[in-house]
């Protein structure tokens, strides 16, 4: 089974500015893809992965919108970060949804992958 077939949410590959955050250091990566539950990044060689804290991510779409969040590394291989959200902003949270409804090819599945975020956390 291929690995987008067993994901149960739709990754789309995306490109923007990201910064990476942590105490009084951020770094500048690269967008990977994104998920309503995560990204993938890739981290500048000189950041050590730090699986014990919290992360800031600031995505930005343009000058005026920006994905905020708080978020942990969920998986490391080399310098390719899986990371998963502990905390986004409402705003964040809208443009993230229509970020993805409008780069994939089903965008009623999205409203189906947040039903299902709202049914896992209770």
């Amino acid at each position: 089974m291929a690995d987008n077939e067993r994901r149960h949410n739709q990754r789309v590959p995306f490109v923007a500015d990201i910064f990476l955050s942590r105490d009084d250091q951020q770094w500048q990566c690269e967008l990977h893809d994104i998920s309503l539950k995560g990204l993938l990044i890739v981290v500048p060689e000189v950041v050590e992965p730090d699986l014990n804290h919290s992360y800031t991510v600031d995505l930005k779409l343009s000058d005026d919108a920006d994905i905020k969040m708080t978020a942990n590394i969920s998986h490391q291989e080399n310098l390719y970060w899986g990371m998963a959200w502990e905390n986004i902003e409402l705003d964040g949270f809208m443009h993230l949804r229509r970020l993805l409804e409008l780069n994939i090819n089903d965008p009623n599945r999205i409203s189906c992958e947040i039903a299902d975020l709202s049914y896992n956390s209770q």
